[in-house]
C-alpha cells in the first residue's frame, strides 16, 4: 500500500477485530511500520497507537551524533584483543583505559551506563598483565582455558540498562557484552544499533552475547 502522507492509518474491520496499520515517516530515518490488533472499544490499545505516533514524531528527527572513534584499539575485535594481550603485544591495562576514555566521550550523548567498575577493572587488568608476564601459562594454554583473558566487557542486568548496552557497544564504548534476554530486550536493541545480539540455546551455552 503506497503512503502519500507522513503518516496514514488504514483500518480493516474484520468483525471482531480492527486491524490497524500505522505507518510513520520520521525525518531522514527509514519508515517505521507498526501493526496492531485492536479489540473494538479497547481504549488501552488506542492509547498505544497514539503514544507510538507521538513518540515517532518527537524522537524521529535527527539527533546528536557521537564523535568518531580515534583510538585504533577500539576498532579491534574481542578475539583480536585477547590474542594480542596473551601474546604480550598489548597490555590489558591499556585496553581498559582506552575504553574508559571512550565511555567518557560517548556517555553525554547516549547516557548508556548505570554503574562503572573502573577501579576494579584497572586492578584486574594489571593482574592479567602480571600473569602473562610471569609465563605461568603458555599462549596455547591461555587460548584454550582463558580465551578472552584481559578483554573488557559490559553487562546488561535485568531492567537496569535496557538498550543502553547495545548503544554503548555501537558507539565504541565496549567491545563485547553479556545480558539477559526474555522477549528480545538484547536482540532488538542490538538490531537497531548495528551490532549482533545472540540468545544462546539452553544447555549449549548459557550466556547471551552482544
Amino acid at each position: 500500500m503506497q503512503v502519500k502522507a507522513p503518516w496514514e492509518v488504514f483500518k480493516l474491520d474484520t468483525g471482531t477485530d480492527v486491524w490497524t496499520n500505522l505507518v510513520c515517516s520520521a525525518g531522514s530515518h527509514a519508515d517505521i511500520f507498526v501493526r496492531y490488533t485492536l479489540k473494538k472499544g479497547n481504549a488501552f490499545f488506542i492509547f498505544r497507537i497514539i503514544a507510538h505516533l507521538l513518540f515517532a514524531v518527537w524522537f524521529g528527527g535527527k539527533g546528536k551524533t557521537v564523535p568518531p572513534v580515534e583510538n585504533p584499539l577500539l576498532l579491534k575485535s574481542a578475539t583480536k584483543l585477547a590474542e594480542e594481550i596473551r601474546e604480550g603485544k598489548l597490555k590489558s591495562e591499556d585496553v581498559i583505559e582506552a575504553y574508559i576514555d571512550r565511555i567518557s566521550v560517548v556517555e553525554p550523548y547516549i547516557n548508556a551506563t548505570v554503574e562503572r567498575s573502573i577501579n576494579v577493572a584497572l586492578k584486574e587488568a594489571r593482574e592479567v598483565d602480571s600473569l602473562i608476564a610471569s609465563g605461568k601459562y603458555t599462549k596455547e594454554q591461555l587460548a584454550e582455558e582463558k580465551p578472552l583473558l584481559g578483554v573488557p566487557f559490559s553487562v546488561k542486568l535485568l531492567f537496569n540498562c535496557k538498550g543502553g548496552e547495545s548503544s554503548l557497544i555501537g558507539a565504541g564504548g565496549s567491545v563485547i557484552g553479556l545480558g539477559n534476554d526474555i522477549l528480545g530486550s538484547v536482540r532488538n536493541p542490538a538490531h537497531f544499533c548495528g551490532i549482533f545480539g545472540h540468545k544462546a540455546t539452553h544447555g549449549i551455552n548459557n550466556f547471551l552475547f552482544l
